[in-house]
């Protein structure tokens, strides 16, 4: 079940529930993009559904299914059609028997480049070689075209109830359209959308009354939301308690999903404090009633726990802690941290490579409908590795947890190889939970490790065995 009484983190795996769809524990894995979530004709694919349900076998409690767009012309999931409902379908009927609920975050990219100062100063790089389009470049949408947009996810929203998935929630965080509206530096309008806060947050409003009205009351609605938006001349954590207040005032949202707004940080990179935004989330929690998710590396179990515990949040947000291991949640609860693949936070394979997002050191990452089974060999065979670096202690896991009888020979003295050298700076020490990872497999006996040995020829084909992987690295 993954859920109910935990000597260690009885708050975690408390069932929680929103609106009526009750979630088994309070570990959710919010809204996020790889390029692989979208199939023919803009419609969730097969590997995002595989995706989902592997994490719902993982026992996470809610997954929210991310970058939904409500109008055409964009290259992110398209939900601006009836067409999307069988696919939704598809994704609540295959995840559901896991246990994990499932909700879709709607989205619209906003219109480019935004006025003020770049975001994030990019560093030098050749061009792109293939496509990473956002949508139009920047313009002004008039009011009715803007109202249009709103309109939209009203009926996306109610497609995504059709579709049979739990909840549905809008995206105002980061520089998307709802957070560039709210923002008085990205908004220079001088109309009912533009100007004060009230007229700011107009468009937030519209937009989940469209929602909400399509859904009914009887139906999740959420919203994520910066916690401050960390910027010159932006809005501060006061400004978004008043939103959040407003909000539930009018009684539009079941929840809202909390984050840092810093454009450089809010991912959670490498050299970034641990639960870096917990102390801002606190005025909030102080602000408002409403359900609180918090997505801000909350990496452990043991510090979602005391965030729970100590009232702060009422949902642990643990993304990219799932992306790195889909089954985080249940080893937690079943007390085999050993075999956790615990995130470095190094955001190169997930949060750098959107389009082909998958992990650093989990190869299964975004290859969940190929690989989620792992078949047994047909005839163990006596296998050596020769290095004991990520790839070459990937490759012994994976062939002895098939069966095959597997030695490891490593000339140095510990498991890792070049990790160690990554994970000496100071700011890069998280590397180190790679070659700590492969470590606690070798103890064990999954396989054998032999250190400080020499793979030379003469020694190979001694040991007579059938297949020898060659896994030390490049010069």
């Amino acid at each position: 079940m993954v859920s109910g009484p935990h000597p260690k983190f009885p708050h975690l795996f408390a069932p929680f529930v929103l609106n009526g769809v009750q979630l088994r524990n309070r570990v959710a894995i919010s809204g996020h993009f790889a390029g692989w979530y979208v199939g023919p004709g803009g419609l969730p694919s097969d590997e995002l559904a595989a995706y989902i349900v592997e994490r719902g076998r993982g026992g996470a409690g809610l997954f929210v299914i991310g970058s939904n767009v409500p109008v055409p012309g964009y290259d992110w999931i398209e939900n601006t059609s009836d067409a999307i409902i069988p696919r939704y379908r598809a994704i609540a009927d295959a995840a559901r028997p896991t246990g994990i609920a499932v909700f879709a975050q709607l989205c619209h990219p906003g219109f480019f480049p935004l006025p003020g100062p770049p975001r994030v100063t990019p560093p030098p790089r050749a061009q792109p070689t293939i496509a990473t389009s956002r949508g139009p470049a920047r313009r002004r949408p008039p009011a009715d075209e803007l109202r249009a947009i709103f309109r939209a996810f009203g009926d996306a929203a109610r497609r995504v109830r059709e579709g049979g998935l739990d909840g549905v929630e809008l995206h105002a965080h980061e520089f998307f359209l709802h957070a560039q509206l709210l923002s008085p530096v990205w908004n220079d309008r001088d109309d009912a959308y533009g100007g004060s806060l009230e007229n700011r947050l107009r468009g937030l409003v519209e937009t989940l009354q469209a929602m909400r009205e399509a859904v009914g009351r009887d139906f999740v609605v959420g919203v994520r939301l910066k916690a401050a938006d960390m910027l010159p001349g932006g809005m501060d954590a006061e400004e978004y308690c008043e939103v959040l207040q407003r909000l539930e005032q009018l009684g539009l949202v079941d929840y809202v999903n909390l984050s840092g707004g810093d454009a450089h940080f809010h991912h959670g990179p490498m050299p970034r404090p641990e639960g870096e935004w917990l102390g801002l989330i606190r005025q909030h929690r102080a602000a408002t009633r409403l359900p609180i998710m918090h997505a801000g590396r909350l990496s452990t179990p043991e510090l979602a726990e005391r965030a729970l515990a100590e009232g702060v949040i009422d949902i642990a947000v643990m993304t990219k802690t799932h992306i790195a291991d889909a089954h985080f949640t249940r080893k937690v609860f079943e007390g085999r941290t050993d075999d956790i693949r615990f995130c470095t936070r190094c955001l190169q394979s997930c949060h750098g490579n959107l389009w082909r997002m998958t992990c650093v050191y989990n190869p299964l990452t975004g290859r969940e409908k190929e690989w989620s089974q792992l078949p047994p060999a047909s005839a163990p065979k006596r296998v050596i590795v020769v290095g004991a670096g990520p790839a070459g202690m990937e490759a012994a896991l994976t062939a002895a947890q098939r069966g095959h009888r597997v030695t490891v020979l490593e000339q140095a003295d510990r498991v890792g190889g070049q990790i160690w050298a990554g994970a000496a700076s100071p700011l890069r020490r998280p590397w180190a939970r790679i070659a700590e990872f492969y470590e606690r497999q070798a103890r064990k006996g999954l396989f054998e490790v032999r250190l400080g040995a020499r793979a030379t020829a003469e020694a190979l084909l001694a040991a007579r065995p059938d297949a020898v992987i060659v896994a030390t690295g490049s010069r």
